[in-house]
């Protein structure tokens, strides 16, 4: 080491080798190992990027600075780290290379607050520490009872503050920020991501390559054996879980969709009951509800993880129908323009949303009829919604079988007594 500063910044990323593996947890939610490494080499080459140009204060090193140490470990690696650094300089910061938000302004700003503290950390969201620094070494690393624990109420960076009081060193904790380690974060990350123009290596991974999420799709059915074959096979290639969630079928519908590839769900209690049953059986990141009279369209997929990749918690698409009368697309139309100002979406446009957000927002009401628009409206208190530029195609059946003005007289009829707070039973009775 030939010294230029009195401060040394590690950053601790891994080297890009041939057999480089990154951000483990985001690869195997997804079950897309090799995207998460593109997504880890993106963040080391924009995070190294803006340390490299633009500081001025220290001198930056890496781990293939230092060949002969052995990084594998963490807590072992930046407890050999300190000791080694702080042999030559004042001041030491360690910071990870998952951080955008700690940008280089915030590493000049934590060498100045080692001027008074003996150390100082920079917690995440996630209970762990994007950055730690030190003036003179303490051992905050071997001591540590559970460094490589995954429990959620297990919190790293509590620990490390109460070990740097127990041995008598002031320790300066600086706002909590996020770090990408789970798939929220990118939706994060890309939601906020013009605020961090050194991101731009991530952002142009993010727009070539949305997130490849794993998607459930659960269509509640009852006597649909027209329809459910087609809808299964349209639908079951890798990648996509099929849930069909059904009613009380007295058709063939629950036979043709078990041979078409499809998890059969059993449920009462209508519609509603039917979609929460098929979203708990579900088992990916994220759930789309489909209709089984309503065909997605061409490059539904990489929308959804487009908009999802983009910030938003969930949405749905644009409705038309598989009638060209002016009826149809009048009423396509004002349905795509009401989700588009009010985001609000009904059942037909096929609604997605993200797993977390869905429990977190407690799902489905237990509801007979309307639960579409109950989950919509949750949703929007939620986050960003998106309606996606593609048209799914819904079936004209049920409004040929009711007739046009009768539908549209029992639809708004509907609506309004919704709004006016009128029971489910009762909006059941008309719908029926």
């Amino acid at each position: 080491m030939k010294p230029t500063n009195t401060n040394a910044l590690f950053f601790y990323a891994r080297p890009k080798t041939s057999n480089f593996s990154g951000k483990t947890r985001i690869g195997s939610a997804i079950g897309n190992q090799p995207w998460a490494n593109d997504l880890a080499k993106a963040l080391i080459t924009d995070m190294h990027t803006e340390y490299a140009q633009f500081g001025s204060s220290y001198d930056l090193y890496t781990p293939e600075d230092f060949p002969h140490l052995d990084f594998e470990q963490v807590d072992t690696g930046m407890h050999k780290m300190f000791q080694t650094l702080l042999q030559t300089y004042e001041r030491v910061i360690i910071v990870g290379s998952d951080i955008p938000w700690v940008t280089q302004q915030i590493i000049e700003a934590s060498f100045s607050l080692l001027d008074t503290h003996d150390a100082t950390i920079i917690p995440t969201i996630d209970k762990g520490y994007g950055l730690i620094g030190m003036r003179t070494y303490v051992d905050l690393f071997t001591d540590i009872s559970q460094w490589k624990s995954r429990a959620s109420d297990y919190n790293l960076a509590t620990e490390t503050i109460a070990l740097a009081e127990k041995k008598g060193k002031s320790l300066r904790v600086q706002e909590e920020v996020f770090d990408i380690d789970e798939v929220e974060d990118i939706s994060l990350l890309a939601e906020h991501i013009d605020e961090y123009p050194h991101m731009r290596n991530v952002d142009a991974f993010l727009e070539k390559q949305p997130i490849p999420f794993k998607v459930s799709i659960v269509i509640p059915t009852y006597n649909e054996e027209a329809n459910i074959a087609q809808v299964v096979s349209a639908h079951t290639h890798a990648g996509i879980e099929i849930i069909v969630a059904d009613g009380g079928s007295t058709d063939a519908t629950v036979s043709l969709a078990t041979n078409a590839g499809a998890t059969i769900i059993t449920s009462d209690g209508g519609r509603g009951g039917s979609l929460r049953a098929g979203a708990k059986a579900a088992s990916n990141d994220l759930l789309l509800f489909l209709h089984a009279d309503t065909v997605l369209p061409k490059g539904w997929l990489k929308a959804i993880q487009h908009a999802i990749t983009e910030g938003a918690v969930g949405g749905a698409f644009k409705l038309s129908f598989n009638n060209s009368h002016w009826f149809y697309t009048g009423g396509a139309a004002y349905a795509n323009m009401r989700a588009r100002v009010c985001s609000a979406y009904h059942g037909d446009q096929a609604m997605f949303i993200l797993r977390s957000v869905y429990e977190s927002i407690g799902g489905f009401p237990d509801v007979p009829i309307m639960e579409d628009v109950m989950l919509s409206k949750k949703m929007k208190k939620a986050g960003k919604t998106n309606q996606v530029p593609l048209s799914v195609i819904s079936s004209d059946r049920r409004i040929k079988n009711y007739g046009r003005i009768k539908s549209t007289f029992r639809y708004f009829l509907m609506k309004s007594l919704f709004y006016f707070g009128a029971s489910p039973s009762l909006l059941t009775k008309i719908y029926r």
